[in-house]
């Protein structure tokens, strides 16, 4: 048995009946007459998976041919069609060209570890060609993966969108209302409070550091301001959790910015108000090593992160924009739109 009959049946094994029906298309069906071949693959998206492929090809038949270009990963029987985004439509006789094509979705993207087939075919004529490929584990994690919330997905169990990578935190209780949702910017949370009762309402979005940030750049767009106090009644903003240490950024109704330490129960907590102005885009780097030195507290310890089965080192803090409101609150309701999260070098 050859190495393609070995990846066919990898890809068809795991669908059960009517797999089969992969086999002839990839071993039967005319193919293209010419030369092709994957020069690159790359995780355009940022998102710890191949999202962007560099196809060669070359054109040596007698006539033109418009292609298309799509894959079957293992284990699946769905064929995913890329998107081209650069490269000719046509190629003539005898011409070529280097095409870069993406994932259409996150999910559609190639996991590391992987095998899969690309399948370049032409529109015109149906002839098409199978590349057999496989995708070693990366050795490194993006620090922020999806950083700036441009890639979403839908849970298939509440049909909630969410940005691929993230995950969705909430409280809620009673006729309290949580949202997030997608937008031109990037992801706005909203929230609102049903009754003065219970503990705070929340949404945020939550993912683990992947490799050590000295700094990290968030941009975001407020609804509302918390007003400064020893502990906020409301706030919108970022938290990075370390173990028993929180950090908060929060944006403020204050001319300068206010710097409060101060423990609850176990937990250690850095508050910086920032100053900000209501629905206004507002740009703010946190130094995260020199809040750790300023407050005494020792570096984070590494932790596993597992993604399509793949076991990275990471970090043991955790990222968390969110926005929040408690009983105490004048708000009834809030929201904050967040375009990015991206890891920045603290000079």
């Amino acid at each position: 048995m050859n190495r393609r009959d070995i990846l066919t049946q990898g890809i068809v094994g795991f669908c059960g009946v009517g797999a089969t029906l992969l086999a002839p298309e990839i071993h039967q069906q005319a193919e293209l007459e010419g030369d092709w071949k994957v020069t690159g693959e790359y995780d355009e998206f940022r998102i710890q998976r191949i999202s962007s492929l560099h196809v060669y090809l070359k054109n040596e038949g007698k006539n033109p041919i418009i292609p298309k270009f799509s894959t079957i990963r293992q284990g699946l029987q769905t064929k995913f069609y890329w998107e081209i985004r650069d490269g000719p439509e046509k190629l003539e006789p005898g011409e070529e060209s280097e095409y870069r094509i993406v994932a259409p979705t996150p999910g559609a993207a190639i996991p590391y570890s992987n095998q899969y087939v690309l399948f370049i075919q032409d529109s015109i004529s149906r002839r098409q060609v199978a590349l057999e490929r496989e995708v070693q584990k990366s050795a490194e994690i993006w620090p922020i993966r999806n950083p700036e919330m441009k890639k979403w997905m839908v849970k298939v169990s509440n049909s909630q969108p969410y940005p691929y990578g993230w995950n969705i935190s909430l409280e809620s209780n009673g006729e309290d209302q949580t949202e997030l949702e997608q937008v031109e910017a990037g992801a706005k949370f909203s929230v609102k409070r049903g009754d003065k009762q219970g503990p705070w309402t929340m949404i945020g979005l939550a993912q683990k550091l992947g490799s050590p940030a000295k700094a990290i750049k968030i941009k975001m767009s407020p609804s509302f301001l918390a007003e400064p106090e020893q502990f906020p009644s409301e706030a919108c903003g970022l938290e990075i959790i370390d173990r028993h240490r929180r950090i908060w950024i929060v944006l403020a109704n204050s001319e300068s910015e206010i710097i409060q330490k101060n423990t609850r129960g176990e937990l250690d907590y850095f508050i910086k108000y920032v100053p900000s102005e209501i629905n206004e885009t507002f740009t703010e780097v946190v130094d995260i090593k020199s809040i750790y030195d300023d407050m005494g507290w020792d570096d984070p310890n590494t932790s596993r992160i597992h993604i399509d089965g793949n076991v990275y080192s990471g970090m043991s803090q955790i990222l968390h924009p969110f926005v929040a409101l408690y009983p105490s609150s004048e708000y009834k309701q809030g929201s904050m739109t967040l375009e990015s999260v991206e890891p920045k070098s603290s000079k």
